[in-house]
């Protein structure tokens, strides 16, 4: 079951928090620390859930984000971006995931096009995106040198 402790606040701008689901995260979102700027998350592990949390408000007060998860996920697209894309006003994003999708490897293109383009605002970005794939077709992974001309 998601965080759903009766929690508020109206001051708090910065957060530091481990929680067990990507729900939990979501829940914090919520609208509860609607001053909060400053992010840093572990999620212990990110994976569908059956529990719908309709909270998709965009978090223009949000500057600072810090995503930490050791555990792989296959709920990049549905969950990881989505949450992304309502923060168009960070400055700060760090991101540590494990991604594994059987249809595709997530590269430097993909993370561009589906976060980066849309973080106009973004002066700092750390990274560690460990992607798998389960397709048995051959596929050109980027090299390196590929990956950081992206950037």
């Amino acid at each position: 079951k998601a965080f759903t402790a009766n929690l508020a606040s109206t001051t708090l701008s910065e957060l530091h928090v481990t929680v067990n689901n990507f729900d939990d995260c979501l829940c914090l979102l919520d609208g509860r620390f609607n001053q909060l700027h400053t992010l840093y998350v572990y999620v212990a592990d990110i994976q569908f859930s059956q529990q719908t949390i309709n909270n998709m408000e965009n978090l223009p007060n949000l500057k600072y984000f810090s995503l930490y998860s050791n555990v792989v996920t296959r709920a990049y697209d549905e969950l990881i971006v989505p949450l992304l894309n309502r923060m168009f006003n960070l400055e700060e994003l760090s991101l540590y995931v494990k991604i594994c999708d059987i249809n595709r490897f997530v590269d430097g293109s993909d993370f561009k096009k589906n976060i980066l383009n849309n973080m106009s605002r973004l002066k700092k970005l750390q990274f560690y995106i460990r992607s798998t794939t389960g397709v048995l077709n051959r596929i050109n992974i980027p090299s390196i040198e590929d990956i950081q001309y992206t950037f």
